[in-house]
């Protein structure tokens, strides 16, 4: 019955479709869209897909003119979502003088997962099982996962030693509402364990040292033993690869017997594994000569592949060394370079000597620079980060460092790239393809603690968004609030002004306080500025300075105290210019902040600290200027753990600036 539903309305949704009901020359064309409507693909209401659910997909598109590219874009859309199956869709005249355009879709709903469940497993909890798999209740099936999904879960089977398990899947489907269980079942058979690992034809080495090489291990007190069939082809490459690093070039692994050990009495299955290996002869480097060479002199070359003959012939540095000289090609351009070592034989002293061929061809030019999988950010954002250009020679260097640029703009999850032939004989096209990451932030929460005269607790909220409507700039605002203190900041920023790596800033915040149990200022002694060298100054509570300074808490009694409330806004800009260099960057910046602050406290009161008796007389200024410098020498392009910064930064406060603040 299921079967023949499918069938039937798939084919009811292509004949809707192949009516062509938006043809190029419809009534509709050029119509700003007014509405969407939804329905089953039978004619009914969805049954699982909410109308707010597409309405929060498809609004974007309201009030739009209506044109064939717009209307391709809404049904990839609708496509790309995992609840739609097949989409069908025609215009309809509304309105009150039936001159609006209103786009109703017929959609064919994916079944939505009722329930997972397993059974026959009794090795593994089901949760941790059905956590293997990717189908969760309410997610919508695709009917072509259930497979790939059961196989996940024999698969951790197989890593742990099952390697007879076998997993199917069911699906039940309930037409009335659209949903399907499914229940995957589970014959785990037995667990297999490695009781001995053995080796034939070996001479050169020692057993121990060879399994020591491999991934499969014996069961013992400290490893599990779990025989993971996988692992004999990773197991036989890395006894290969130790064999060619010894000189044993011609070595082969000629058979991995799998024999059954179990014994009376053993709940597990026990395996022996025995690895034939046909060693050869040993083997030392001879001479390296090459031919064909014209941008680099045989001294370069020589320099970077010379290896000693006689020493120990080792496949791993021949390849490293290969290697490096198709990258000293490949960094400058050269990328249809063939390199073709040609190995001879000298069967009676045992050494292997190699030619090297060299076709050097054309550097290859940029010939375009595509840009792949923006969803929000502009283009300009990531190309103002290339150091490489189209028209200019390929520079694999320049290439990985305009990659590392666009993944330190902090707005991106992955970058890939790709190189393509282009239409010249030498040019190429670089493809960078990103995968954009979280840009918008929220934190909220309490903070617990503050500061000693403060009250303990204080909530916060902080958003931001880095890539402000996909232009690159940030924008972050912070609240803090408690009964005693209020605060909000917020901001904006932008590291580039066109093409130049110039950074600016702005900044507002604002700020109230309440402060209690603050010193007044004592009978007859002067205000405290912080420089009372001389200790002539004293709070109220005290007799003189001597009483003050000879006390050993400096605090008078609660009588003596007074409260007062604190006001601050600052604005602030921020600007600096960074200098892109081999070794590393240079920044230089400056800034400038302007503030005003303001104490307000009942007549009678009389602060101690003279900035505090100001702030109350009126609204005071408190400006400063910043200027920094920074060498950040970390290598961004392949070890981010390496380098090092150096920073300096030096504030000037008050002065010919203004205001009450003063210092350096």
């Amino acid at each position: 019955m299921k079967s023949i539903r499918r069938t039937l309305l798939t084919l009811f949704v292509l004949i809707v479709v192949s009516t062509g009901v938006f043809a190029a020359d419809g009534w509709w064309q050029g119509k700003a869209i007014t509405d969407f409507e939804y329905f089953g693909a039978s004619g009914g209401p969805l049954k699982n897909v909410s109308e707010k659910t597409l309405d929060s997909l498809l609004s974007g598109y309201l009030d739009e003119p209506f044109s064939d590219e717009l209307f391709t874009e809404i049904y990839n859309k609708l496509y790309s979502q995992s609840y739609v199956e097949y989409v069908s869709a025609e215009a309809i005249a509304g309105g009150e003088t039936g001159d609006d355009l209103i786009i109703r879709f017929s959609i064919l709903e994916n079944p939505m997962i009722s329930s997972v469940k397993i059974e026959g497993n009794e090795s593994f909890s089901s949760s941790s099982l059905l956590d293997k798999q990717n189908y969760r209740s309410g997610d919508f099936l695709n009917s072509n996962d259930l497979e790939s999904n059961a196989a996940l879960i024999a698969d951790h089977y197989r890593s742990k030693g099952y390697k007879d398990v076998v997993v199917t899947v069911e699906s039940s489907f309930d037409e009335s509402t659209n949903t399907e269980a499914l229940l995957y079942r589970v014959d785990e058979g037995m667990q297999y364990k490695v009781r001995s690992i053995l080796f034939d034809g070996v001479e050169a080495f020692k057993a121990k040292d060879l399994k020591k090489l491999l991934s499969s291990s014996e069961k013992s007190f400290f490893n599990s033993g779990n025989f993971i069939e996988s692992n004999i082809d990773a197991d036989k490459a890395a006894l290969i690869a130790y064999y060619n690093k010894n000189g044993y070039v011609d070595a082969v692994v000629t058979n991995v017997s799998v024999n059954d050990v179990t014994e009376e009495g053993d709940k597990q299955k026990f395996v022996e594994i025995v690895f034939s290996i046909d060693e050869g002869s040993q083997w030392y480097f001879g001479n390296i000569t090459f031919h064909g060479n014209e941008v680099y002199s045989d001294e370069e070359i020589s320099k970077l592949i010379s290896i000693e003959p006689g020493s120990l012939h080792n496949t791993e540095v021949l390849q490293n060394k290969f290697a490096n000289l198709a990258s000293m090609y490949y960094d400058n351009g050269y990328i249809y370079c063939q390199i073709v070592p040609i190995p001879t034989e000298d069967e009676e002293n045992h050494r292997i000597d190699y030619e090297i061929s060299i076709q050097e061809g054309q550097q290859a030019v940029i010939e375009q620079i595509v840009i792949e999988g923006l969803t929000k950010t502009k283009p300009y954002v990531f190309e103002r980060e290339l150091t490489v250009h189209v028209g200019e020679v390929f520079n694999r260097d320049a290439f990985i460092k305009s990659q590392q640029n666009i993944y330190n703009t902090g707005i991106v999850k992955t970058v890939k790239a790709d190189l393509l032939q282009g239409k010249q004989e030498n040019g190429v096209i670089l493809v960078i393809e990103i995968e954009e990451g979280n840009q918008v932030e929220l934190q909220f929460g309490a903070t617990f603690g503050g500061t000693v005269d403060g009250f303990p607790i204080s909530g916060f909220l902080q958003w931001s968004d880095k890539n402000v409507a996909g232009t690159g700039r940030d924008l972050a605002i912070n609240t803090t609030l408690s009964p005693d203190t209020q605060s909000a900041s917020i901001s904006l920023s932008d590291d580039w002004v066109r093409d130049m790596r110039w950074s600016n800033g702005i900044s507002l915040s604002v700020e109230r306080s309440t402060k209690t149990n603050q010193l007044q200022r004592g009978t007859n002694s002067d205000y405290y500025d912080g420089r009372d060298s001389d200790k002539v100054t004293y709070p109220l509570g005290f007799a003189n300075a001597n009483d003050y300074y000879s006390s050993s808490t400096g605090n008078p009694g609660v009588e003596y105290l007074m409260n007062y409330d604190y006001y601050s806004v600052a604005l602030g800009y921020s600007t600096g210019y960074t200098f892109t260099f081999q070794p590393g960057n240079l920044s230089i910046s400056g800034g400038i902040s302007i503030g005003l602050n303001r104490a307000i406290y009942d007549d009678g009161y009389d602060p101690y600290y003279k900035l505090i008796y100001l702030y109350g007389l009126n609204w005071q200024f408190s400006n400063k200027l910043s200027f920094g410098i920074t060498w950040d020498g970390r290598d961004l392009k392949t070890n981010t753990t390496r380098g090092y910064v150096i920073s300096a930064s030096y504030t000037y406060a008050g002065g010919i600036l203004g205001g009450l603040s003063n210092y350096n």
